[in-house]
């Protein structure tokens, strides 16, 4: 969604609230009912304003991080995202083991 819909992308994180209660309403979203939008921003939020930036799920999957305590977490960092979707235009973005994806990598000069 970074790559592909960085405006909405945006528009979603802009809507987060850094609360403890509107934190673990939104940990307890199941992603899978999600639009792709709305779960990268679940995920890109989570990951912003939980314990110690950590991303740790339980053995049913689900992730189980307490709510952080930052005063201030950049939970949307507009003009990193708009960057990052740039650079990443036109590429492939690859889902795979680790030893795969580098078999298949090359050196770009």
């Amino acid at each position: 969604m970074v790559r592909d819909r960085p405006l909405e992308l945006i528009e979603s994180l802009k809507k987060h609230r850094n609360e403890r209660d509107y934190y673990y309403r939104i940990r307890s979203l199941d992603p899978s009912g999600l639009d792709p939008v709305e779960r990268a921003s679940r995920f890109i939020y989570l990951n912003k304003t939980c314990y110690n930036d950590l991303w740790r799920v339980n053995s049913r999957g689900e992730f189980n991080v307490p709510f952080g305590r930052y005063s201030r977490p950049n939970i949307c960092d507009e003009e990193n995202l708009l960057a990052v979707s740039r650079a990443l235009r036109g590429k492939e973005i690859l889902c795979e083991d680790f030893e795969r994806a580098v078999a298949s990598a090359r050196i770009v000069r």
